[in-house]
């Protein structure tokens, strides 16, 4: 059975017989999300934030279904949040959101992490992140992303959700 959120994702690409509609899988996505669904919540905002054209929702709109998706397990989501907080400066708050994004596999949460611990004062926030959490944060990632790996899945999976993920 295909869920709201999957038939969003064919017609956005046009994949499996149907034509590209971004539109209809923007209304999808919002079923979806509406439903429960983490992943339509997060495709929403990448939809408003590369194009504007299909998807004119405000950014407080679009912000609240990225904390939704968070609050519902997305991990880019929750790495979106970590660095928009950070960078506003509320490092606290912004490192916690990327250490939950590292510890369920997102690579690019762990660099973060890593870049702002190595960073040696030039990045402000290192008081929040010790020697220990960093080890913890790099050992449960690693973990994560060999528990979810497979050759078939990385063959054929679209690079767009791969991006972040390396083992």
């Amino acid at each position: 059975m295909l869920t709201l959120y999957k038939i969003g994702e064919f017609l956005w690409y046009g994949k499996n017989g149907m034509s590209k509609d971004k539109l209809k899988a923007l209304d999808y996505w919002i079923r979806a999300a509406e439903l429960g669904s983490a992943e339509a919540c997060g495709a929403i905002v990448l939809l408003c934030e590369r194009d504007t054209a299909v998807a004119p929702m405000d950014k407080k709109r679009a912000f609240i279904f990225e904390q939704v998706g968070a609050m519902r397990g997305n991990i880019l989501s929750r790495h979106n949040i970590g660095g928009r907080e950070y960078y506003r400066g509320n490092h606290e708050v912004g490192i916690r959101h990327l250490k939950i994004a590292a510890k369920a596999g997102h690579q690019k949460s762990l660099d973060a992490l890593k870049e702002i611990f190595l960073a040696d004062g030039s990045f402000p926030g290192k008081e929040f992140l010790s020697k220990k959490s960093l080890d913890d944060a790099l050992r449960v990632c690693h973990a994560a992303q060999v528990e979810v790996y497979s050759e078939e899945r990385a063959k054929h999976s679209d690079p767009e959700y791969r991006e972040g993920f390396r083992c």
